[in-house]
């Protein structure tokens, strides 16, 4: 994942994205509140989006996906908010946030600037739970 660049200026969007990164829910949605462009990237192009799912936030990962955020936005390695869910600080809450990102669109087939898609990296890494939350989707949506 991207991230080595820091943005020092304290906007709405560093500010968005810091309180994500530390898990502060009450102030990512006062600042989500406020009317947020959800197009808003870090130097990395990173979106809120990604952040709220690295850290398994899946309330604000919910509200952003239903007020519009693109669940297919990758940043400048690639890299998917699933990629993002499926690296995540906490696996067992990641996993919900995996499913519901991929019951509303996430790729996992899509491949980063390695060549290496969201589910081949799940296998490195060992989360073999998302070849599951795939397979469970694609009979449940009849696409098998």
């Amino acid at each position: 994942m991207a991230g080595t660049k820091t943005d020092t200026r304290d906007t709405p969007d560093t500010q968005l994205f810091r309180a994500l990164r530390q898990g502060r829910v009450e102030e990512a949605n006062g600042i989500l509140d406020a009317n947020l462009s959800l197009k808003s990237r870090d130097a990395d192009g990173n979106t809120a989006l990604m952040f709220a799912a690295h850290h398994s936030l899946i309330n604000i990962v919910k509200r952003l996906v239903r007020d519009g955020a693109e669940v297919n936005a990758a940043n400048i390695c690639g890299d998917t908010p699933l990629k993002w869910a499926v690296a995540g600080v906490s696996s067992a809450d990641n996993t919900e946030t995996m499913r519901f990102l991929i019951r509303h669109g996430a790729r996992v087939l899509d491949k980063n600037e390695h060549g290496i898609t969201v589910l081949e990296f799940a296998g490195y890494i060992g989360r073999t739970e998302l070849l599951d939350i795939f397979e469970e989707d694609m009979v449940a949506s009849g696409r098998e």
